[in-house]
């Protein structure tokens, strides 16, 4: 089981929903407080079967609801509001309530276009006018959640492609995607957003999961 949270569009939607398609099963929860993801309908139409659940409202409510009635998920896209209430939020209720291995990622973790203390803060302000920021330096939520990782023990599988954060892995990637596209994509990179604007990726209760491999 799949959740993500705030689709917008759902651009990334139709990558899931692709992916379980090909998987052959799961199943897909998505929460938002708006309905944009209906621009994608058509294009996500013959994925959708019974794999697909559009859950409206504040996720702060409605997450706990989902929670009591289904567990929580294998896996979990978050891209909501990059904050760091919001960063607070996901380690203090969230990812702290998982009790079985777990695959997390967190989008625009190193995005210089957010940098904000509060969604409701007039002054949101733009990290790329601040120069105290570089553009190494994660978003408030993504500092927030990196710093709490570092004092998870059973957190492990922790990276990131972004150029301006680890770019021998940027590189990497590169190298890869030119193995499997048959394309020289060196050169060109990838797209300059992916640069900065990139997502972490992270695995919960590692060790539980070693545990149960050793069985």
């Amino acid at each position: 089981m799949v959740w993500e949270w705030s689709p917008n569009h759902g651009l990334s939607t139709i990558f899931i929903l692709a992916a379980l398609a090909d998987n052959g099963h799961g199943h897909l929860i998505a929460f938002d407080e708006n309905q944009n993801w209906h621009d994608s309908e058509a294009c996500i139409a013959d994925l959708l079967e019974n794999r697909f659940r559009f859950v409206f409202g504040d996720v702060h409510e409605t997450f706990y609801e989902i929670e009591k009635e289904v567990g929580m998920p294998d896996y979990l896209f978050l891209d909501s509001w990059h904050s760091h209430l919001m960063g607070v939020w996901y380690t203090t209720e969230v990812l702290s309530r998982f009790t079985k291995h777990t695959y997390v990622s967190l989008h625009d973790v190193h995005n210089p276009t957010f940098w904000g203390d509060d969604r409701d803060d007039p002054s949101f302000r733009d990290r790329r006018d601040l120069k105290v920021w570089p553009s190494w330096m994660a978003t408030e939520e993504g500092m927030t959640v990196s710093d709490w990782l570092l004092y998870r023990a059973d957190a492990c599988g922790v990276y990131t492609t972004a150029q301006s954060r680890w770019p021998s892995t940027y590189d990497a990637m590169n190298t890869m995607r030119t193995i499997y596209m048959y394309k020289d994509v060196r050169e060109e990179g990838l797209h300059p957003e992916i640069q900065e604007n990139s997502t972490l990726f992270f695995e919960l209760l590692c060790e539980s999961n070693s545990s149960e491999a050793s069985h």
